[in-house]
């Protein structure tokens, strides 16, 4: 009667173990291709267009100080003047 509980236990643990592992690898999956995702978003323009595929306005971009475009260093000096 003692092996049968001690049985159960050791498949009650295995069976969570399992669980735990499964769960890890889905989150970690998960994240995999959120990461992915954004680094794909941000991929550079490969166009060769002085567009860099923002919908937003070069005065509008959080990025424009740092932006070599020409579109972006014209906005910046329509700024300063």
């Amino acid at each position: 009667m003692m092996g049968l509980q001690i049985n159960q236990q050791h498949e009650t643990t295995s069976t969570r173990r399992e669980w735990l592992r499964s769960v890890t690898r889905w989150v970690m999956l998960g994240g995999l291709g959120v990461l992915a995702a954004v680094l794909v978003a941000r991929r550079p323009n490969q166009s060769g267009s002085d567009d860099c595929g923002r919908r937003l306005p070069c005065r509008q971009c959080g990025l424009m100080a740092h932006c070599r475009r020409p579109r972006a260093r014209d906005a910046r000096e329509e700024r300063s003047s």
